[in-house]
């Protein structure tokens, strides 16, 4: 019964804004999205100094890191990681000779971003999809102005949407303009898995890359963990876990009509040992998914949709797990 509930597209008590044609928070418009670039300031993902592997231990990313690209060699100075020296120059000089690498100087920001039914759910201020949408947008704002190929896929009820690594305000356009038209989408009918969409990712990640998965984790199989796992052993993975108020913890004693337009059940919340059954099937999801994440050393954030996203998301970025 509860993967029902966590599977409705709207909560309601009563008739109260039934026969509205839109609310707040139930849709996400482009214009929305453009709008969230002001809160990108402060997200970031790296340093935009050089980092050179011959003086490792002076600079500790909170993060895996990138790709580091060859800049040059000089002499071999006491400190110097022996693991960098360079034998060739070494031989033919007579002197040890060491490598210098920096960062490269921009990287694939993946998203897969999860549009479905599941998550057009909410009873704060916004539905799942909402807060997903922008979530997105601020992170994608914040990777494009710090000079990022932005990318990805966003999982909608009509199948996957791919959008190719570039770094143009364009694609991110692109995928606002996606976003906006699935959030509109009213099909229970899910044509692809998570497992499909982090497959598909698979394949065009690369080492040193980041991606994110913004999702309630409805279908989060071993198929899906399988893929994930594949994923965060070679690119910065963090894993955005959104989920509604009513997901934390059952509702107040009473008697509640769920409904997604199509069908509906009836919740008595005045049963302790449904409302015991209730909670621990939630809990008990949010720690397999952190256990997954601290196990493959991907970053988990859990973002509630009556959070304020931009502030959740500096907050947690960095913070250890």
């Amino acid at each position: 019964m509860f993967d029902k509930l966590a599977h409705t597209i709207k909560s309601f008590i009563g008739d109260k804004n039934k026969h509205s044609a839109h609310q707040e928070g139930v849709n996400v418009s482009i214009e929305e999205l453009i709008s969230m670039r002001q809160f990108s300031s402060g997200v970031l993902f790296r340093s935009n100094s050089k980092v050179y592997s011959a003086h490792i231990g002076t600079y500790r990313s909170p993060f895996k890191g990138r790709g580091m690209e060859f800049e040059e060699v000089r002499p071999y100075a006491v400190g110097d990681d022996i693991r960098n020296i360079d034998w060739r120059v070494t031989a033919r000089s007579g002197e040890p000779y060491t490598k210098l690498f920096s960062e490269e100087k921009e990287r694939p920001i993946l998203f897969v971003v999860d549009m479905r039914h599941s998550m057009r759910f909410g009873t704060r201020k916004a539905f799942k999809s909402v807060v997903a949408s922008k979530i997105t947008a601020i992170l994608g704002w914040a990777g494009l102005e710090h000079g990022d190929k932005i990318g990805g896929i966003i999982l909608s009820s009509g199948g996957l949407q791919k959008f190719s690594p570039q770094r143009q305000r364009k694609r991110l356009l692109g995928i606002f303009n996606s976003l906006s038209i699935a959030s509109k989408e009213n099909n229970r009918n899910n044509r692809s898995s998570m497992a499909e969409a982090l497959a598909e990712i698979r394949r065009i990640s690369r080492t040193g890359g980041m991606v994110f998965v913004i999702s309630d984790f409805y279908d989060f199989d071993r198929e899906a963990e399988r893929q994930l796992s594949h994923i965060s052993s070679h690119s910065e993975t963090v894993m955005v876990y959104v989920h509604d108020v009513l997901e934390d913890k059952a509702p107040p004693p009473g008697v509640y009509r769920i409904s997604d337009e199509n069908q509906s059940i009836t919740i008595n919340s005045e049963d302790k040992s449904w409302c015991d059954d209730y909670n621990k099937f939630f809990a008990e999801k949010l720690d397999k998914l952190r256990l997954f994440a601290q196990h493959h050393r991907a970053k988990f954030i859990s973002i509630k949709t009556d959070d304020i996203i931009s502030d959740k998301i500096r907050s947690e970025l960095y913070k250890r797990n």
